[in-house]
């Protein structure tokens, strides 16, 4: 877990807002962050052989930031 800080994590406001607005935030973009990157690198490595697959690697990242954030303020509401 990233405790708060000014360098590093998701930088936004609704999650700057108190510890446990960080916390939550932080803990509920781990599931997307890490299902995001898993589909980003199995079209990466299929990308390998049919060129095409790296535009599913585009999509996954830009898909997964996008879940990623909606969780993590959702959760940063809630806390």
């Amino acid at each position: 877990m990233i405790p708060p800080n000014s360098t590093v994590g998701i930088r936004i406001p609704p999650l700057q807002r108190s510890e446990a607005a960080w916390t939550a935030g932080h803990t509920a973009g781990v599931k997307p962050a890490v299902i995001a990157f898993c589909i980003a690198a199995v079209c990466s490595i299929i990308g390998l052989f049919a060129p095409i697959a790296y535009w599913g690697s585009i999509a996954a990242f830009v898909g997964g930031l996008t879940w990623v954030i909606a969780s993590a303020v959702r959760a940063a509401n809630s806390a």
